[in-house]
């Protein structure tokens, strides 16, 4: 599972690389910015999944909230800007008052040990899987909180591919369906925390 995780972020990477160097289109700078923020998350759960001691992992399992945050409102930008052939920013003050809840989310993350709401006193070492050691996390009420903001980030994701694919031309649908399967790989990993964490509270 770590060697494929990890291939999967250097294959993001390559994306992004490539996407970069490509002539100019509309959402690029959005789109590179999510493929590294998505490689990035991986990178930081290969990372905590490797960690032996208890700190390590609550430290970076912390610290990755930066990239489980940014990724939702990245694909959504780049989706809008695509979706309305922009080249440039535009109503930069409204979207900046769009991130403010993901900000303070990941502000609150990283002062965790200050409030205990992302993960509360219970949290510790449980019982190894697959030989490594596994964190039971207890999970506050702004842990919720992301999950619901990210939801509601990829659900304006998701209506904004369905609309890109109804307007365009037959021959030009397939590249929304390439949009939806990408939505699938951050989803998916969120759908096998959640599954984790469930398990683990039925344990």
């Amino acid at each position: 599972a770590q060697t494929l995780r990890s291939a999967i972020a250097a294959g993001l990477l390559a994306v992004g690389g490539w996407s970069g160097a490509r002539p100019r289109f509309p959402g690029q700078q959005a789109f590179v910015a999510m493929t590294v923020v998505m490689a990035l998350w991986i990178v930081c759960s290969v990372t905590e999944h490797a960690a032996v001691e208890a700190g390590c992992k609550v430290t970076v399992a912390l610290a990755s909230w930066l990239f489980i945050l940014a990724q939702p409102p990245l694909y959504a930008l780049f989706l809008y800007q695509y979706v309305n052939s922009e080249t440039r920013a535009s109503a930069l003050r409204a979207r900046a008052l769009m991130m403010v809840p993901t900000v303070v989310l990941v502000a609150m993350a990283w002062t965790n040990g200050w409030h205990g709401l992302f993960y509360g006193p219970a949290t510790t070492l449980g019982p190894p899987v697959a030989g490594l050691p596994r964190m039971r996390y207890d999970y506050g009420p702004l842990f919720h909180a992301a999950i619901v903001l990210n939801y509601l980030w990829m659900a304006l994701a998701l209506v904004l591919v369905l609309r890109g694919w109804r307007t365009a031309r037959p021959s030009q649908r397939g590249q929304w369906v390439a949009f939806l399967a990408m939505m699938a790989v951050p989803t998916a990993a969120n759908l096998a925390y959640l599954v984790g964490r469930v398990q683990q509270r039925l344990q």
